[in-house]
């Protein structure tokens, strides 16, 4: 899906609210997606600078990430969704568990416009980061829920996904119960999901393995379909 003909609505709006002193620009973030063999468009690019310039302000008061810079930044919030994007269903209704500041989110939506994503984050100056990048942003399809994942009681996604959050035993668990039947639930981790802990009703339909394009860091992506019960 990257560097296609698709445009996401936040690019021309983003391009008109980056800061000209952030310590984030377009080029930086296009050079590190072109490293990892993926090429942006220039309204893609412009986005994603968007956010980070946002994410860098906000940090300056709070406390959301331990990233600086924007390469450190583009590769460990962001790149992810490369990988992540071609698994996920046309129109999908994908459900980000612990968003955090939101990068990954946010990369699905410059990447898949056609996606409707939800966040998930309980701490509030993050829930309230996210708010103001969707408004900043002009997001729609784009929602932030302020609350535990368990404590949400539906099972309506047709994806979910979390980074770092759980151990991938209790993720696999949690997912299985948020999406619907025959849904996914992704898995982003250092190593492959132990057969062991998959589910007897789940399925590993793709596995995705590769590198980090600055740091060389080792990431899988698991995608476990969850069978109708």
């Amino acid at each position: 899906m990257t560097g296609s003909g698709r445009s996401s609505r936040v690019g021309p709006r983003s391009a008109q609210r980056a800061d000209p002193g952030s310590r984030a620009t377009a080029g930086e973030v296009s050079r590190l997606f072109e490293r990892g063999g993926h090429a942006l468009t220039a309204d893609q690019a412009r986005a994603l600078e968007a956010y980070l310039s946002l994410l860098f302000r906000w940090s300056s008061t709070f406390n959301l990430t331990g990233f600086r810079g924007a390469e450190a930044a583009a590769e460990g919030l962001l790149f992810d969704a490369t990988v992540v994007a071609p698994l996920l269903p046309e129109g999908g209704a994908i459900l980000d568990v612990g968003a955090g500041a939101g990068g990954l989110a946010i990369a699905l939506r410059v990447l898949r416009p056609d996606l409707a994503l939800r966040l998930v984050e309980a701490r509030a100056k993050r829930a309230a980061f996210l708010r103001a990048v969707r408004r900043e942003l002009g997001l729609d399809r784009f929602e932030v829920i302020e609350a535990r994942a368990e404590a949400l009681g539906r099972r309506d996604a047709d994806a979910a996904y979390a980074r770092a959050v759980l151990p991938p035993r209790e993720w696999v668990r949690l997912g299985a119960a948020l999406v619907r039947p025959n849904g996914l639930v992704l898995c982003l981790s250092a190593a492959p999901v132990d057969p062991a802990i998959v589910p007897g009703d789940a399925v590993l339909v793709a596995e995705r393995r590769y590198a980090l394009p600055a740091s060389g860091a080792e990431r899988v992506v698991s995608a476990l379909r969850i069978e109708a019960r």
